[in-house]
């Protein structure tokens, strides 16, 4: 598979990470094949992750629900009781 390094203000929504991206501290902060959103690319320019290489030829059977964090690792199911921490949290936050 081919990949080209982007600027990461020059990335757009769809496109696949050919690498993974490696923070500062030598973490990873995303998988390769990683389809990258608004939301991801708008956190990786918060945490000064300037270039990311990028898959020429996107595989159409790669796809994201943008509802989701992840698009590789579905997540677990939300327990009513976990349910109910979340939303008095985030009253208590908004608060």
């Amino acid at each position: 598979m081919n990949s080209r390094r982007f600027r990461i203000q020059d990335t757009e929504p769809g496109m696949v990470l050919a690498a993974p991206v490696i923070g500062s501290g030598g973490r990873v902060i995303l998988m390769q094949n990683t389809v990258l959103t608004e939301k991801l690319i708008d956190r990786l320019q918060n945490w000064n992750v300037f270039v990311v290489d990028v898959c020429e030829a996107v595989d159409e059977s790669l796809s994201y629900d943008e509802d989701q964090d992840s698009p590789f690792f579905p997540l677990p199911a939300v327990t009513e009781k976990q349910q109910q921490f979340m939303n008095s949290y985030l009253d208590t936050v908004n608060e």
